[in-house]
């Protein structure tokens, strides 16, 4: 079995043991999508040189341990936005896991815009929107239940214009350290570690940053 095979044997016992259960066809697509990154990746500059012959195992299943923190943020079938899309990291994957979900991707380089409009279709992916730009210039968080932004090059000032625009009950995934220096007094910063981390199969620490409530009690989409 080789390292590929036993972390996705593993990662499917801990979504299902979160609560999410992969749809049919979930493998081929994310490894379908892992080959699109590699085609594209000279040109688009998708992911790191060092990364291209791990991108399942750097990339794919960092994205997908967020799926259960998505599913318990808006039951799957919210509005997800990622700023920085690149290479469709995390939000191709969370699709892929949580096909109820609707995307909206943000990217401003051409080539990695290109790359995203081609992978759509390829994997056979709905509900997928592309924004040509930058945010917050070129798009707000309305109607946003989670957002992620796991390629920005500049995350700083990144995570405090996502957290002013979160609307109620929304939450941000940040993936670049602890913001809670960045945010004011109102916003609710929570540690999310588990055994994704203590397996290897997530890169760094995942803090949810909201409004008011903590997570557990914030409502949930039918």
């Amino acid at each position: 079995m080789d390292v590929w095979e036993r972390c996705w044997e593993r990662c499917a016992a801990l979504l299902a043991a979160q609560g999410v259960s992969l749809p049919p066809g979930a493998r081929e697509k994310l490894e379908a999508h892992a080959r699109l990154v590699r085609e594209w990746n000279k040109v688009a500059g998708l992911v790191s040189h060092r990364d291209e012959g791990r991108i399942e195992r750097a990339h794919t299943m960092d994205s997908l341990s967020l799926a259960p923190i998505v599913a318990r943020a808006c039951g799957g079938k919210g509005r997800l936005v990622d700023i920085g899309s690149g290479g469709g990291f995390p939000a191709i994957p969370l699709k892929v896991a949580l096909p109820g979900l609707d995307v909206r991707f943000i990217e401003r380089s051409t080539r990695k815009l290109g790359f995203l409009r081609k992978a759509f279709p390829a994997l056979g992916l709905d509900a997928c929107v592309v924004v040509a730009g930058s945010f917050p210039e070129d798009m707000d968080l309305e109607g946003a239940d989670v957002v992620t932004a796991r390629a920005v090059e500049k995350p700083g000032p990144i995570v405090g214009a996502i957290a002013e625009r979160l609307g109620p009950g929304a939450v941000f995934l940040c993936q670049s350290g602890d913001p809670s220096a960045q945010l004011a007094a109102v916003f609710h910063v929570e540690h999310v570690h588990d055994a994704w981390n203590e397996e290897g199969l997530r890169r760094g620490e995942v803090f949810v940053v909201h409004r008011g409530a903590t997570l557990e009690t914030q409502p949930r989409q039918a």
